[in-house]
């Protein structure tokens, strides 16, 4: 004599409750890679920070003495260009420079320098307080 089988009418949620678990793993750590930006040693002081209430732009240079415009590394004579672009935009623009304590300090002077020929007039060094 052979049963019969009969159907179940239960959902069986294991396998869902797993796949949503392995997607939640992967979606903590991918966010916490979501932040950016350049490690640099920026040196300390102890000057009080800004208060900022304008449009910013940031420069930094890195101990190997690359040079990043916001979070994109970029060569000097596109940085040249490009901030002529943004000072024909924007002339009244606050220019952040960060440059690593181990960076070339002529490096940082250099952009410095070039900052001032085009016309930018508020730039500031960015620090670490002690």
């Amino acid at each position: 004599m052979r049963r019969k089988r009969r159907l179940k009418n239960e959902i069986n949620v294991t396998p869902f409750v797993d796949v949503m678990l392995v997607l939640l793993i992967v979606f903590m750590i991918s966010s916490s890679m979501m932040i950016t930006g350049i490690v640099t040693d920026v040196p300390q002081t102890k000057s009080k920070g800004l208060n900022i209430k304008q449009k910013t732009l940031l420069i930094e240079i890195d101990r190997e003495g690359n040079i990043y415009l916001e979070e994109d590394k970029i060569i000097l004579d596109n940085l040249i260009k490009n901030l002529k672009l943004v000072y024909k935009r924007n002339k009244n623009i606050q220019i952040f420079l960060r440059g690593s304590d181990k960076a070339n300090y002529g490096k940082v002077i250099n952009i410095m320098s070039l900052l001032n020929e085009i016309g930018f007039e508020k730039i500031s060094l960015i620090t670490k307080p002690e």
